[in-house]
């Protein structure tokens, strides 16, 4: 604990200095490596995320927020933990103005690539992170096309070793992405992933697959057999499973044939964590069904992580800020247990997952709400 913030707390009646520990002035690394810090006082702290797990700091096209900026959003908004991930496609270098998410342009590809990893990590290198500790994401993968990764990741080793501690977002299948040339992986593809699948594996780095689990035209898991395949096949593999299978195709399946196929999920496959990030789960499942949601979270808290799922393009629609999205993802946290409050809200298990406990731990809840 820095001498300011002791000083502040130490001057101040018992009752009131609760309020000014942890987030109400901001949570810091510090409180994370202190061994026994002040705990967090849900009753007077924000329930926001201060581990977002999960930002795209780079968008498919167009004018990107700056670094900078992303830095600041962050600290304007007390996270402390941040996924940086690129997005793992873009749109052609010369796509006419206008062309920023792929939304806006369906005539044209999406294609993986290195570009955005590759400037994350030289904003990186050149502005570092002062005050936020951030996880970068390799989101390069083409998983059609196993048989190039191993000496793509030998080449982000080669310029940037050690800094890469996760793998993905990659696309097992996005429907999302259909109109601009994406196709899901076959099964077949699937058993090719074995040479960069053992990389990954020795060097206990997480993937994280965005996989469709299937529609609402009458196929709510057309699409579950891959993310299964995947499983079946690297069951030693650490594989987060992002935004619960769920996508812009599918925002009315049963609730509770959602929650009881993500609890067999998880109890068939040990090495198997879920992202419950990005505001669909909020707008279309949470809000609607709060309790049964609540319910599995809590039980399954040491497997889930979280985040706003933001996409950083420099001209966001209203509505579609970084505090926006932030709040919006951050709205179940509020009703979670406190052990899970601490395991997705906080980032225990996001720093477990990482190996990253060894030198941080999520600080306590106070047992008096």
């Amino acid at each position: 604990m820095n001498i300011c913030r002791f000083l502040l707390r130490s001057a101040m009646p018992a009752a009131l200095a609760t309020v000014f520990s942890g987030a109400a002035i901001g949570l810091t690394l510090e409180d994370y490596r202190t061994p026994s810090p002040a705990c967090f006082n849900r009753a007077t702290q924000p329930h926001l995320t201060v581990a977002d797990t999960h930002i795209h700091f780079r968008p498919f096209g167009g004018e990107s927020v700056s670094y900078q900026d992303m830095l600041q959003l962050m600290a304007d908004n007390g996270v402390v933990f941040g996924g940086v991930m690129g997005i793992g496609q873009r749109l052609p270098w010369d796509a006419r103005p206008g062309c920023d998410s792929y939304q806006d342009c369906r005539d044209l590809p999406a294609n993986p690539t290195i570009k955005n990893d590759f400037v994350n990590a030289a904003n990186f290198a050149e502005f570092k992170s002062p005050g936020r500790q951030l996880v970068f994401s390799m989101t390069f993968p083409d998983l059609a096309k196993p048989a190039e990764i191993p000496a793509l990741i030998a080449l982000y080793d080669k310029e940037y070793p050690g800094l890469f501690k996760l793998m993905g977002e990659a696309n097992v299948v996005k429907q999302a992405l259909f109109p601009n040339g994406h196709v899901p992986v076959t099964t077949a593809q699937i058993d090719q992933w074995a040479d960069f699948m053992t990389i990954l594996r020795e060097r206990n780095m997480p993937l994280a697959l965005h996989s469709d689990l299937g529609n609402d035209t009458g196929e709510p898991t057309k699409y579950l057999p891959l993310m299964e395949h995947v499983l079946t096949k690297y069951p030693d593999n650490k594989i987060i499973w992002l935004h619960l299978g769920m996508s812009s195709q599918q925002v009315a399946m049963d609730h509770l044939n959602h929650i009881i196929l993500l609890q067999r999920m998880l109890d068939d496959f040990p090495n198997l964590y879920l992202d419950i990030s990005w505001g669909v789960l909020e707008d279309n499942y949470f809000s609607k069904h709060r309790q049964a949601y609540v319910n599995f979270i809590n039980r399954n808290s040491s497997r889930i992580i979280t985040g706003s799922d933001y996409v950083a393009y420099k001209n966001k629609q209203p509505g579609y800020n970084y505090t926006d999205e932030l709040k919006n993802s951050s709205a179940m946290n509020e009703f979670l247990n406190d052990k899970a409050f601490r395991d997705i809200a906080l980032g225990q298990t996001y720093l477990t997952l990482l190996g990253m406990n060894k030198m941080y731990s999520a600080p306590q809840i106070c047992s008096k709400r």
